[in-house]
């Protein structure tokens, strides 16, 4: 503990280094950099579709790090013989009817008869209303990947389709963001950055695939940004204009770190990165100033 105070006492504005603000806006950068990253391994993979990683259907709901080899696929009478054998020695007993099958195990029979052929599942299973994934999502940033669990809420609906569901749309909100060029995001409207505060008061600041699913056109990481960088109340502005000490901090701070604008931040209480970076960039930049100082050489010269 004393080591810890005495790096606290000889870092500037160290109260400020560890401040939820700067976790989020450095959590952001690197949610930018991540999705880049993952759109070079797509695009990697896309051009070498006969390699074993593309071959390899990642889920972040695995927990087994090893796979067993995918078995054959059943056929009409395997599932015919599943059905009969679970009429005669009921839907637990599956080590016994197992045994009638040589190269399916327990698990196997019993995943087959539970989500596919089971007379409680109904045409319903397979369809999904906008009202059941955002329903589905809100149970899934609850419970987890509890499929079975989550699947009771559903009527009509196997924990099989549940998570097929799940995934899905986590797939669908990947895409968004990170499917080939991706172009520049366009302005906020008034109406959603409403919208996005309505949300946000209403379910909290936790659950961004969903505030994304009510938001057409934004995925959650813009959802995140939009509400972290300018909406949230916690923000601190600063107060009044950028003063001399202000701009001289920023100004050496550049030419001492770079544009990392987060770490410059924690340098000047009550800013955050996104306005250090627009304050540096449309006031302080030397080729601003030069351009400036050139411009009005040039009208004193017209005018003189």
């Amino acid at each position: 503990m004393e080591r810890l105070d005495d790096a606290a006492m000889t870092t500037p504005v160290a109260s400020d280094l560890g401040t939820k603000r700067q976790r989020i806006e450095r959590l952001i950068e690197r949610g930018d950099h991540l999705a880049n990253v993952q759109q070079e391994q797509q695009a990697e993979t896309i051009s070498k579709p006969h390699t074993i990683s593309s071959r390899i259907s990642p889920s972040t709901c695995t927990t087994k790090a090893v796979f067993p080899a995918r078995r054959s696929s059943w056929t009409a009478q395997e599932d015919n013989k599943l059905k009969n054998l679970v009429l005669q020695l009921g839907n637990r007993n599956w080590s016994e009817i197992a045994v009638h099958f040589p190269s399916r195990d327990r698990k196997r029979c019993r995943d087959r008869y539970v989500n596919h052929l089971s007379p409680s599942l109904t045409s319903a299973s397979n369809t999904w209303s906008a009202e059941d994934d955002v329903k589905l999502l809100q149970l899934h940033l609850t419970l987890g990947c509890k499929w079975a669990t989550i699947a009771k809420e559903f009527n009509g609906k196997s924990a099989e389709s549940v998570k097929n569901r799940c995934l899905l749309l986590a797939r669908k909100t990947l895409d968004k963001s990170s499917k080939g060029t991706r172009a520049p995001p366009q302005r906020w409207t008034a109406t959603e950055k409403n919208k996005l505060r309505a949300l946000v008061t209403t379910h909290g600041a936790r659950n961004w695939l969903f505030v994304a699913s009510q938001l057409p056109g934004r995925t959650d990481l813009q959802c995140l940004q939009q509400w972290y960088r300018t909406l949230d109340n916690k923000v601190v502005k600063g107060k009044g204009t950028w003063t001399p000490g202000e701009d001289q901090v920023l100004v050496d701070k550049v030419a001492e770190l770079g544009r990392k604008w987060t770490e410059i931040a924690a340098f000047l209480p009550g800013r955050i990165g996104n306005q250090c970076r627009e304050r540096f960039l449309n006031h302080l930049d030397p080729s601003i100033n030069l351009v400036r100082v050139l411009f009005a050489l040039l009208l004193r010269d017209f005018y003189s």
